[in-house]
């Protein structure tokens, strides 16, 4: 499947996306603190955890949305520290070659904390930084127990998703069944609260701080320049085009009249 010249056009997306503010989001990536520091931050949240590898080599993750209430006020924050993970997974050689399953539970999450975390331009930057620069293999992106206003909210954001990429979705209630079958020994590594093999969430958590702590404390610490000056007219605009969503994909907006109580 290997393809040398998608492969340096990925890794360009990826330069790009993170150094030019005209194309990426180059804020995501500049940090005051250790970059180190900030991650294992994120990871003391226990957001999301590494439940472990299946037999074929495929990292599972879950990341429980509950937990995203701490950063309701202050979502690019969320953002910035979700670069440091997805940093730590592209310095580990197995994700690189056996790609990565990611399970999202959104039980949990209020329909206003979750509108308190919309902005159409973070997620339309994600979704291309995502589909267009990571240099590592999504094998499956799995979204359980959904609630109906994250159905609508998909739908209208399904728009930036191209095919290759809904060919992996699975969107899932309570049973796990379909996701068992798509991603064999992931039932083996789910937490015990979802009937799988593994241990608690929790204490899963509690290894990933564990493990995660032995890392070097250069471990995160690779700069990525790019000179635009530099770059030949046939490699500019390696990215599709990203259009703005229309206004009423989410619902056309209403005026707020208080009505007196009737007595």
């Amino acid at each position: 499947k290997f393809n040398h010249s998608k492969a340096q056009k990925r890794l360009d997306n990826f330069c790009t996306f993170r150094t030019s503010e005209s194309v990426g989001a180059p804020s995501w990536f500049n940090y005051e603190q250790d970059r180190l520091d900030i991650f294992m931050d994120f990871v003391r949240t226990k957001l999301i955890s590494v439940l472990g590898f299946t037999q074929e080599g495929v990292m599972c993750l879950l990341m429980k949305a509950a937990q995203w209430s701490r950063w309701i006020y202050n979502p690019q924050e969320l953002y910035k520290a979700s670069q440091t993970w997805n940093d730590f997974l592209l310095c580990d050689e197995r994700v690189q070659i056996g790609g990565i399953a990611f399970i999202l539970d959104l039980e949990g999450m209020s329909k206003r904390d979750f509108i308190k975390f919309q902005d159409q331009r973070a997620t339309k930057l994600s979704t291309m930084y995502l589909q267009e620069a990571l240099p590592y293999r999504i094998k499956k992106l799995i979204y359980l127990n959904m609630p109906t206003f994250f159905e609508l909210f998909f739908k209208a954001a399904s728009v930036w998703l191209n095919e290759k990429t809904k060919s992996k979705i699975l969107m899932l209630q309570k049973d796990l069944t379909p996701a068992y079958e798509s991603v064999p020994g992931l039932e083996e590594l789910m937490p015990a609260e979802y009937n799988g093999g593994n241990c608690s969430f929790e204490e899963i958590c509690e290894k990933n701080i564990k493990e995660f702590s032995a890392a070097p404390k250069n471990y995160l610490d690779f700069g990525i320049s790019v000179d635009e000056a530099k770059r030949p007219s046939d490699s500019k605009n390696l990215m599709r085009v990203y259009k703005d969503l229309s206004p009423e994909l989410m619902g056309i907006s209403g005026n707020y009249v208080k009505i007196e109580d009737e007595i």
